[in-house]
């Protein structure tokens, strides 16, 4: 008899595993974790078996990931495919069609997906649907020289195109540039475009205030484009690694309700379908939550919507496979939790609020601490020794960068 679903999730990292263990924990079921190469987040585990496509082409590894679902059919009423980074999102919008006949896919179509993967595209909507973002200015290979002066620090550089940055080599890269000092600006442009770059660069107002006045939405929409679910977490700490400054290594529980459907009106008046992944700070100049990027898929630390009782992937698959669309928008709970990255002395140490760094403390105090990695129904010798070598290892990073990485 064959099982009613298999969550086909594109990756085998940290956010590929958080969602197999968001299905396991709704379904207690495994995935199938599919990638170009292995990850230890992945590996060892009994929540999700691992694929690896060692194809040179995307035409090559969509053809095997056909071939793959044509043989998991014999199993499984429904294949879902779940993108776990911005390249496999692309990958899959851009053979959809192919795809479809033997996958559900909870994504935008193609030219919503073009349209949002450009920040200043992505900008241009914002405008149409009054959802406020930073003040920014786009750099291009033509006239960054020029475009470098026109904002003061401090300042954000970053790639518009975040898919085509990843794959781009030159000494000193950044998933985002923090700027003090306003002859930094031009330098950094300039190593980036000598490399033949020819993508347009973000130069944004940096925002005051440290990761504590950032908040990150996650959301769920179904295929008419209604939102389903809601989930907000206030990050605490962001990545001090150079190439993963951006990502959350520590998250509370923070829902403002009302920021929260200022987004689903912008999802809803996009049309936009399936999962979206949004990134914002509250500016205290002006009051107002503002908007950096919309990310297509479900975030590196988005496993803490499912920590805090939003399982968004349970959402999906009860809206796309059982026709049973939740009801509730809104389902984090109310008590105080804390997920963490990172290990708990480094949220200890390096949360510096004297508010915030309470909450954190009685949060480890209560054992209201998540980590993805860390689950109860996965343990082994080899994964466990492996996992805690990981997260030990920004004990080390956070000596090493945090200084760095200062504060504006």
């Amino acid at each position: 008899m064959k099982k009613d679903f298999l969550a086909v999730i594109l990756g085998t990292d940290v956010n590929a595993y958080g969602m197999a263990r968001s299905v396991h924990i709704a379904y207690d079921e495994k995935s199938l974790c599919v990638g170009k190469g292995r990850l230890m987040m992945t590996a060892d585990s009994k929540i999700c078996d691992v694929d690896v496509i060692d194809s040179q082409t995307d035409e090559a590894f969509i053809s095997e990931l056909i071939n793959k679902a044509i043989k998991l059919k014999e199993n499984y009423q429904q294949l879902i495919l779940f993108p776990a980074s911005d390249v496999y999102s692309e990958l899959i919008v851009n053979h959809e069609d192919q795809l479809k006949e033997h996958f559900l896919i909870p994504l935008p179509n193609m030219n919503l997906f073009n349209q949002m993967k450009l920040k200043e595209e992505f900008y241009k909507l914002c405008d149409s649907h009054k959802l406020p973002y930073a003040k920014t200015i786009i750099a291009e290979s033509h006239n960054y020289e020029e475009q470098s002066k026109k904002l003061t620090v401090p300042l954000v550089i970053k790639p518009s195109n975040s898919i085509t940055y990843t794959d781009l080599d030159f000494p000193g890269k950044k998933k985002a540039f923090i700027v003090n000092q306003a002859a930094e600006v031009l330098p950094i442009l300039k190593s980036i475009y000598e490399t033949g770059y020819q993508e347009p660069m973000i130069i944004q107002d940096f925002i005051p205030g440290d990761d504590t006045n950032m908040r990150v939405l996650n959301s769920y929409s179904n295929q008419q484009g209604e939102v389903l679910k809601l989930s907000m977490g206030q990050p605490l700490l962001e990545d001090v690694t150079p190439f993963l400054i951006g990502n959350y290594v520590a998250i509370i529980n923070n829902q403002d309700k009302e920021a929260c459907l200022k987004f689903k009106a912008f999802l809803e008046n996009s049309q936009y379908t399936g999962f979206a992944n949004f990134d914002m700070k509250y500016d205290s100049r002006d009051q107002t939550f503002k908007v950096f990027e919309i990310n297509m898929r479900l975030g590196r630390s988005s496993f803490f919507s499912t920590a805090f009782g939003s399982n968004l992937l349970q959402a999906a698959i009860e809206d796309l496979v059982y026709n049973r669309p939740s009801t509730e928008l809104f389902e984090n709970k109310e008590e105080q939790m804390l997920w963490l990255g990172v290990p708990k002395e480094v949220a200890e140490t390096y949360v510096t609020d004297p508010v915030l760094q309470a909450v954190v403390k009685e949060c480890i105090s209560k054992d209201a601490v998540v980590n993805t990695l860390t689950y109860n129904k996965d343990k082994s010798f080899m994964r466990n020794r492996k996992i805690n070598k990981y997260y030990q290892s920004y004990v080390d990073r956070y000596k090493e960068y945090f200084k760095e990485k200062g504060e504006i």
